[in-house]
């Protein structure tokens, strides 16, 4: 294959991936975990570790089989090695010791461990220096002043060119539409989808840490999806989102010492203390 042609079909290997990993998705286990697992090995042979990572993660979840164990585990090792991730290298390779492994999966266990020591080192160095600017970054405060005024920031000393200001995430979003490209976390357009394994592939998301971090939302809306009820719920479904991303037991619990309907609806009401809440 020539060189310049090798992205190309790697980046169609795994499109041909997703579809066959959407394809068995509520059909067959071990096809949907060998499809994980196929597609990882293009994303690692494309540059994409942290993703290939997250698809050996969802392979395993899912049902791969046993007697292949140690080609997915070195798969994983390799890609936290690229990721520096010293801690996630030595776990694998503490499976690795416990498995029968051929002498391709012995000498890659070998190159992996050569790697570990000089990770490792650099691992505490980086470490030193993130905490050195995370101490430094003092460059605004934010004050809420709960009044007509809202929220502002304020800076506290001159701020470099391009340096980071601020980041925040949105209190909650909610798909319009067809929402398969669209991660129902982060918003993201743009990534390899790990889709719900439930709701017929209408909630996908860009990694793990995604799907992980919109579990206890989705928990309750993944059997909605699958009966179509958020198809035309528009703003309705983000409320619900609001709410869910907040704490429903909390908001439950600011109710329901409430005596009359007028408390309750003064409560949900802007300026009570169940609408203060969800701020």
């Amino acid at each position: 294959m020539a060189e310049k042609e090798k992205p190309n079909k790697v980046l169609e290997a795994c499109r041909l991936y997703t579809d066959a990993i959407f394809t068995a998705i509520g059909v067959d286990n071990m096809e949907l975990s060998l499809g994980y697992a196929n597609r990882a090995l293009a994303l690692q042979c494309f540059g994409y570790y942290q993703q290939a990572y997250d698809d050996c993660e969802c392979a395993l979840e899912i049902g791969y089989p046993k007697k292949l164990y140690p080609k997915i585990i070195c798969r994983q090792a390799y890609c936290a090695l690229q990721l520096n991730n010293a801690e996630l290298l030595t776990k694998h390779l503490n499976s690795l010791e416990s498995m029968h492994l051929n002498e391709n999966f012995r000498r890659q266990e070998q190159e992996l461990r050569a790697n570990l020591w000089k990770l490792q080192n650099q691992t505490e160095k980086t470490n030193e220096n993130v905490e050195l600017i995370l101490k430094n970054r003092d460059s605004q405060e934010i004050v809420n002043t709960f009044s007509e005024i809202g929220r502002y920031m304020g800076a506290k000393r001159l701020i470099k060119q391009n340096e980071l200001i601020f980041s925040e995430r949105a209190t909650a979003l909610a798909p319009i539409g067809s929402a398969i490209q669209l991660n129902n976390h982060c918003a993201k357009t743009s990534f390899i989808p790990i889709p719900c394994q439930h709701c017929r592939v209408r909630v996908v998301y860009c990694s793990l840490a995604c799907l992980k971090a919109h579990k206890n939302i989705h928990l309750h809306e993944c059997s909605a999806y699958q009966m179509q009820l958020f198809a035309h719920a528009g703003i309705a479904h983000l409320v619900l989102r609001i709410i869910l991303d907040n704490g429903l037991l909390t908001i439950l619990d600011l109710l329901r010492n409430k005596q009359t309907t007028k408390a309750i609806w003064t409560s949900l009401t802007e300026g009570g203390d169940a609408w203060m809440s969800l701020l």
